[in-house]
């Protein structure tokens, strides 16, 4: 599926992000590995900033296949 970003990003965003994998995790492994991801929605426009000013995240993991990864990004009243 190819998105597109908005044309603007809203001011705040909860950002979700759930995974499905063999095992959990270690909490703050999972946390660091998304990273990546929300550094990339930063940058293609999907979120303004991953600041707390501007993201609220929460953090998901199941034992569950198929594997993957879902994200959900949904926007905000500034908090």
């Amino acid at each position: 599926m190819h998105l597109h970003p908005p044309l603007t990003p809203p001011e705040h965003v909860r950002l979700k992000i759930e995974r499905y994998g063999a095992r959990l995790l270690d909490f703050d492994n999972f946390v660091s590995g998304t990273k990546p991801l929300t550094d990339s929605l930063v940058a293609e426009g999907f979120i303004l900033d991953d600041s707390p000013a501007h993201l609220t995240a929460e953090y998901h993991q199941h034992i569950g296949k198929p594997h993957r990864t879902v994200v959900r990004i949904e926007s905000q009243q500034a908090q």
